[in-house]
């Protein structure tokens, strides 16, 4: 049992990092080569919500570079493991 509990720490230590930087402030640039500092919020069926200056802004995917289209993507399968963790270990 507690064997379990340490590597299930193990297991999911790289995932909570990744999760806290997918709501660091990041430099985002979109296809015309604009540039902003956002952090990424959620993903919307619109697009990517964006908060900048404490407005959140919902970005079609496809207005943003490869790089942070990618980007978006992945903060996004990080945050829904990170809530299907919680949902499948409730508080211990």
């Amino acid at each position: 049992m507690v064997c379990r509990r340490i590597c299930r720490v193990f297991l999911l230590l790289p995932i909570a990092t990744f999760a806290a930087a997918a709501g660091e402030t990041r430099e985002c640039t979109d296809i015309e080569g604009r540039t902003m500092e956002v952090t990424f919020n959620r993903m919307g069926p619109a697009g990517a919500v964006l908060r900048m200056d404490g407005t959140e802004y919902t970005v079609p995917l496809a207005r943003l570079s490869p790089d942070d289209r990618e980007a978006a993507r992945r903060d996004w399968r990080i945050q829904l493991a990170g809530a299907a963790g919680e949902r499948e270990n409730p508080r211990q």
